[in-house]
């Protein structure tokens, strides 16, 4: 992916005499990579959070970057006019939201729990 980006850029760069003039489309093009960049770098931050665990786990940014990136490609999608990309890309964002709303609701139940607890411990 990496390669593809210095190749497209490199291309852009030569036809343009500084960064400043790359283009319009040429901006875009660096947006999509970025949402791809975004998006493909969770599998990574996933897998250093499982070694670090020593299990398969998934961490809450693992979900915040893949909103992002999401996020990111649909709206370069958009702008292409890509639609096949942009109906398998936009659809994605319900799984995702909805994982963000149970992480959050489990940790304010646990938080709620260990309030109680602690003040059912200060009562006796």
């Amino acid at each position: 992916m990496l390669a593809i980006l210095v190749y497209h850029l490199a291309g852009m760069l030569a036809a343009s005499s500084t960064p400043a003039t790359l283009g319009s489309e040429g901006w875009w093009f660096v947006f999509g990579m970025s949402g791809n960049v975004i998006f493909g770098s969770r599998f990574f931050i996933q897998w250093i959070h499982s070694e670090r665990h020593g299990e398969s786990r998934i961490p809450t940014i693992f979900w915040w970057f893949s909103v992002f990136g999401t996020m990111v490609l649909f709206t370069y999608f958009l702008h292409r006019r890509e639609w096949v990309a942009l109906c398998g890309n936009g659809p994605q964002l319900i799984p995702y939201t909805r994982n963000l709303m149970l992480v959050y609701r489990k940790k304010r139940k646990d938080r709620e729990a260990l309030l109680r607890g602690s003040t059912a411990d200060a009562a006796i």
